[in-house]
């Protein structure tokens, strides 16, 4: 699982998580400009400036001039408060999601056991593939790789497909997908049966709807 630590950031970060990145940049650094942040999150300056304006109205941050009619950016105490109280809603929240997630996991491999499904393959790359994978340490069913559009780096050493280009032979495919599981659910279903296609209840795929 991912740390709360900086690294590259997507689209989908809630307002938490970009405050929480902010605060934790700029807490790293002596002085640091709206740049600076930007290109440390990976999200435009604009809005690094937006978060900037709130974090001092909530007196977070506070602002000096420097050289090159440009500011440099300092945690205050109550900035250093907030940087803490996030990083424990954070630090719960990815505990919560790392056991229901692997409760899900659970469930879903005991029924492929149950119905005899050996050759698996995940669909998605994520924390949830990771998860998925140590889950199945304890079930000890194959896993012929990752099945991931996108090819997005991952530490695990399974085999790399997408949907044009995967095992015809697999039993059934284990969506482990955050960002968009319910795209890999609709291109499967107009291949497989929907009863090979497994996923946690949390990712809330409708399978009327697809």
């Amino acid at each position: 699982m991912s740390s709360y630590k900086i690294n590259k950031v997507n689209k989908n970060l809630s307002k938490n998580e970009i405050t929480l990145r902010l605060l934790d940049s700029i807490a790293k650094k002596k002085s640091i400009t709206q740049k600076n942040v930007a290109q440390d999150l990976g999200i435009a300056v604009g809005l690094v400036n937006a978060y900037i304006k709130r974090a001092l109205n909530k007196g977070w941050l506070k602002v000096k001039n420097i050289p090159a009619h440009r500011y440099a950016y300092y945690l205050t105490p109550s900035g250093f408060s907030k940087k803490t109280q996030l990083v424990s809603q954070y630090l719960f929240s990815s505990f919560r999601l790392f056991r229901d997630s692997k409760s899900e996991y659970q469930r879903i491999f005991s029924i492929c056991k149950k119905k005899k499904y050996d050759k698996i393959i995940l669909v998605g790359n994520s924390d949830l593939t990771e998860i998925a994978n140590l889950v199945n340490m304890s079930f000890k069913l194959s896993i012929c790789g990752i099945l991931d559009n996108e090819k997005k780096k991952s530490d695990l050493s399974y085999k790399s497909y997408n949907l044009n280009n995967y095992p015809k032979d697999v039993d059934a495919f284990i969506i482990t997908e955050i960002i968009n599981p319910t795209f890999y659910y609709s291109a499967l279903k107009k291949k497989k049966s929907i009863n090979k296609i497994l996923f946690p209840n949390f990712l809330q795929i409708s399978k009327k709807k697809v």
